[in-house]
């Protein structure tokens, strides 16, 4: 976070493409409401915002739905995240959204899948 500056906070993050993030009202306010049809997203959406904490393999399971499966703008799921995670920390949220986003220094793009997860 030091060495980007703001940049990932910026819709290019660290690669400084132009990505065709979604903004739809109708997708983000599903998501926000836990009505994803994702059983193990909506549940840690619930809990997210019932208690102030996710764990770390739900906050990526989230962010790995939200982003790759949906197309959300990251900016939005780490906005999210921000305003209810009770240990909110801006480096790591966001680097970890970026990462999930494909938008920080990460080499890999992996896709989690939420299904076999909930298994």
């Amino acid at each position: 976070m030091y060495y980007s500056k703001n940049a990932l906070f910026l819709k290019k993050a660290l690669q400084d493409k132009d990505y065709n993030f979604k903004t739809t009202k109708s997708l983000i306010n599903n998501f926000i409401n836990a009505n994803t049809c994702i059983d193990i997203i909506d549940a840690s959406i619930v809990e997210l915002k019932s208690t102030a904490w996710l764990s770390n393999r739900n906050r990526q399971l989230v962010a790995s739905y939200l982003i790759k499966n949906l197309g959300i703008d990251f900016r939005i799921v780490a906005a999210f995240f921000e305003s209810y995670l009770i240990d909110y920390n801006p480096a790591s949220n966001y680097g970890n959204i970026a990462y999930q986003a494909f938008v920080g220094n990460d080499k890999t793009y992996r896709v989690f899948d939420v299904i076999k997860q909930s298994k």
